[in-house]
């Protein structure tokens, strides 16, 4: 389970990924009759059929996922720090992981200023990713939905969900 809110922050990029292919679409085909089975990508999991969904051949474990024919998003991890003139006297700054799609991925770089709307979510961090044991400890980051550049010696972006419209500062 997740916690999700709609949070508005601003900060200084720190660090930036690489472009990390994010699965949206998995492509399955029956080995025994060839049959085919998209399934869509849910909070970050694949529910893989167990059996062939066609009546005549329901086999069971006889699909498998086809890489290439997946469809996936570009997705990127952005570091981001609260700008030192917010940060108290003697206090060290906070930041925070930002996880950005598609048309938002590759838009800026360490050093930048971003003002970004987004949906905050928090996980439970697993004690082993092979046990359903959770930890009381939460792993916390920002869906981007909107990212605003607002201070680079670079383009001016404006982002909105998956459009870009951008100017000369």
């Amino acid at each position: 389970h997740t916690l999700e809110m709609l949070r508005d922050v601003r900060g200084l990029v720190i660090r930036v990924s690489s472009i990390i292919p994010d699965m949206k679409v998995a492509f399955f085909r029956c080995s025994v009759c060839h049959h085919t089975v998209q399934v869509e990508i849910d909070r970050g999991r694949i529910t893989e059929p167990q059996r062939c969904p066609r009546d005549m051949c329901n086999q069971l474990g006889s699909l498998s996922r086809i890489h290439n024919r997946c469809e996936f998003a570009d997705r990127q991890i952005i570091r981001l720090q609260e700008t030192p003139d917010v940060v108290p006297d003697g206090q060290t700054p906070h930041s925070i992981s930002l996880c950005v799609y598609d048309e938002m991925a590759n838009r800026c770089k360490p050093g930048d200023r971003l003002e970004v709307t987004g949906i905050f979510r928090s996980m439970p961090v697993r004690l082993n990713p092979r046990q359903r044991t959770l930890k009381s400890l939460f792993k916390t980051f920002v869906d981007v939905v909107q990212v605003r550049l607002t201070s680079s010696r670079r383009v001016v972006m404006d982002g909105w969900a998956r459009g870009w419209v951008g100017r000369r500062a």
